[in-house]
């Protein structure tokens, strides 16, 4: 398939073609642990044949999180849509999205009618940028979904002041259980929280969504539409059929159990990575935010190769072929073919997005690394870039 259009240059035609040949998300998630496996299997046989893994599941991540109610659903993708829906969005309504997103994000707002109104984002966490959310704000605008880009949690603060001044929803969107959203105090809470139980793992029954609302109508709501036949009815638009399956719940309910001790290990290879890294000026080490904790699903570099004979598909395919599983996030939701046809995006409409896309290099990330793997990671990529500048 032709996937370039006529305002992209060569090397962001490079960049699509490396993302969409073999799939950029695959190189932050965990191998499937063979243990792991076998440890759920020993639980379930020894557990009551009654029990509701996805109510311990929901209990859990409740403690976890402060929020009053949780509810598990079948995919990330509808935990966003029930989230979205118990914002109160109607369609036609409009959901301010970040430019710089999954696409899946915009895909979920459009699936229920209503219109994603892209807006570009902060040059130093990638974050929305609130001013932007500010002047893009109508009155059609009901909600704005924040998303955690490379398991940074997004500042709240400032999205909550201007929330209260406008009557604006909150959604964030993030991956998993992650310690960067346990425990916030009320003063930082979004009205509705997304967990992405499916973005992180390659075991195939690792399908799953939690959402998380401090509203026990919304959540009773959620609980019925997620039946295979929802009762609810009058509405203007209702989901059915999103319930998690047991095993899907049970797995991320023991998981839940190390998910501190994983965290962890992922903050001591970041550490140890942006220490090697920020010596260098080909290399912009990811952001931190001292008031917000990073839960590292992703550690994403951002390139300054002027003075390097490599291009970034280059350095990645080189990456690759030693064996490092490197890769490129996020496409930006306006270079996608269907958002530019539907809304005449161009280059420059969100220039921060695009630009910051365009330097993006994402490295393997998770807590079964070793120390030797760690150190190959950066060996690797800087002898890589030593010979060639």
């Amino acid at each position: 398939m032709q996937r370039s259009v006529s305002w992209q240059t060569p090397q962001e035609t490079d960049a699509l073609e490396l993302i969409f040949g073999d799939g950029c998300m695959e190189t932050s998630r965990a191998d499937l642990n063979a243990d792991d496996v076998e440890a759920l299997a020993t639980e379930i046989r020894n557990a009551d044949p009654a029990t509701d893994w996805s109510s311990k599941l929901e209990q859990r991540v409740a403690e976890l999180t402060d929020y009053t109610a949780c509810v598990a659903v079948s995919s990330g993708e509808a935990a966003l849509a029930h989230a979205i829906l118990g914002a109160g969005v109607l369609p036609g309504d409009e959901v301010i999205v970040p430019g710089y997103a999954p696409v899946s994000v915009a895909d979920v707002v459009v699936s229920l009618r209503a219109v994603p109104v892209i807006v570009d984002i902060d040059e130093s966490t990638l974050h929305l940028d609130v001013d932007a959310v500010e002047d893009s704000l109508t009155d059609r605008t009901r909600a704005v979904i924040a998303v955690h880009v490379g398991g940074l949690a997004t500042s709240i603060d400032k999205l909550a002041s201007l929330a209260e001044r406008t009557g604006l929803g909150i959604i964030e969107d993030t991956v998993g259980a992650n310690p960067g959203v346990l425990n916030r105090s009320r003063s930082k809470r979004a009205d509705l929280l997304c967990l992405r139980l499916d973005a992180n793992s390659h075991f195939p029954l690792n399908r799953g969504g939690i959402v998380c609302t401090m509203d026990s109508e919304t959540a009773a709501r959620i609980r019925l539409q997620r039946l295979p036949a929802s009762p609810l009815v009058g509405g203007p638009l209702t989901l059915s059929g999103h319930g998690i399956s047991q095993l899907a719940a049970a797995w991320e309910f023991f998981q839940l159990a190390t998910v501190r001790e994983r965290w962890r290990r992922r903050c001591q290879i970041a550490m140890t990575w942006s220490a090697g890294f920020g010596g260098s000026n080909i290399f912009q080490v990811p952001a931190e935010i001292p008031s917000e904790p990073h839960c590292w699903n992703q550690y994403t570099l951002r390139l300054n190769l002027q003075h390097s004979s490599l291009s970034r598909t280059e350095l990645v395919e080189e990456l690759r072929r030693q064996g490092i599983g490197a890769g490129i996030h996020y496409l930006p939701i306006h270079m996608h073919e269907r958002y530019q046809r539907q809304f005449g995006y161009g280059a420059d409409t969100f220039p921060v997005s695009r630009n910051e896309f365009l330097r993006e290099l994402t490295l393997p990330i998770n807590s079964t690394m070793s120390d030797q793997d760690v150190d190959l990671v950066w060996t690797t990529l800087t002898d890589i870039l030593r010979q060639h500048t």
